[in-house]
């Protein structure tokens, strides 16, 4: 059922862990669990805490070097990450999960250099799962249907004259990472209903990323120099106001609407405490 699983850590270095002389033999990557916070005898509040959880690998190369080679590069990807304190992640079947690999365990290694089998055990700070959905909107195009850079598996599109949409197919709301390609001023994008407004220049070549998934906003210049937007930022800032720049995308389609003066792309972080079964 597993279609592919694979640690990328945060410099983007990755490994195969399901192929090319690594399998992903078992783990716990589908379990959950909340923490709970308890007042007079009963639950008052559940909450993700840390959690770990075991990966075994097995290698299986076809020859010693080939073997030790992975090895190698298993233990050099996965310490870069505890050694600069910035997570990696898992990926697995169009999911990911922020995470460290923070210990590892060996069995049958000395057999001979080309097998061996690894309990890894992963820290996630956040466990939850993560997929992206993102669609592409062009300068100039305010109405009818929507471009896309990839093939998605679910579908985008404006059933009616004049309107756009995006989805958002998770059950929850979700965070919205919209990325405004320039030049632009002033740019504002309204989905369901809500206003994502930043009062500044964006230069040509550059871009405006404001990002709810960490509260960050930035505007970076054509040879890729960031500067702090936060400030810019327009309207009430607050959970629900209607103008909120980190405002989560409700669960389904939304209408989208800008003045078509600059291209954007809108990408729906869809999270969830267990993967969807079937991807």
């Amino acid at each position: 059922m597993r279609k592919q699983v694979r640690y990328v850590n945060h410099l983007g270095e990755e490994l195969n862990l399901f192929g090319d002389g690594i399998y992903c033999d078992s783990g716990e990557t589908h379990d959950w669990e909340w923490s709970y916070q308890s007042l007079n005898g009963y639950a008052s509040g559940f909450y993700k805490a840390q959690r770990e959880f075991p990966l075994t690998l097995v290698i299986a190369a076809g020859s010693e070097e080939r073997g030790l080679a992975l090895r190698n590069r298993l233990f050099e990807i996965a310490e870069k990450d505890v050694l600069a304190k910035m997570p990696g992640a898992i990926h697995s079947d169009g999911w990911y999960m922020r995470c460290y690999v923070k210990a590892s365990r060996k069995d049958v290694y000395w057999l001979t250099g080309a097998a061996a089998k690894y309990e890894l055990t992963i820290l996630a700070d956040d466990p939850t799962w993560v997929r992206e959905h993102t669609v592409h909107f062009t300068k100039g195009d305010t109405a009818g249907g929507m471009n896309f850079p990839f093939n998605f598996p679910f579908n985008f599109g404006s059933p009616g004259s004049g309107t756009q949409q995006i989805e958002n197919p998770g059950f929850v709301q979700s965070p919205v990472r919209i990325t405004v390609y320039g030049p632009a001023s002033h740019p504002s994008v309204v989905i369901g209903g809500n206003r994502y407004e930043v009062e500044c220049e964006v230069p040509a070549g550059g871009k405006l990323v404001i990002d709810g998934t960490e509260k960050k906003i930035t505007v970076e210049d054509a040879y890729g120099s960031k500067e702090n937007a936060f400030h810019f930022r327009r309207g009430n800032q607050y959970e629900g106001s209607g103008s909120y720049v980190f405002q989560r995308i409700a669960p389904g389609y939304q209408l989208v609407s800008w003045n078509g003066s600059f291209a954007f792309d809108a990408t729906v972080y869809e999270q969830r405490g267990e993967k969807r079964w079937g991807g």
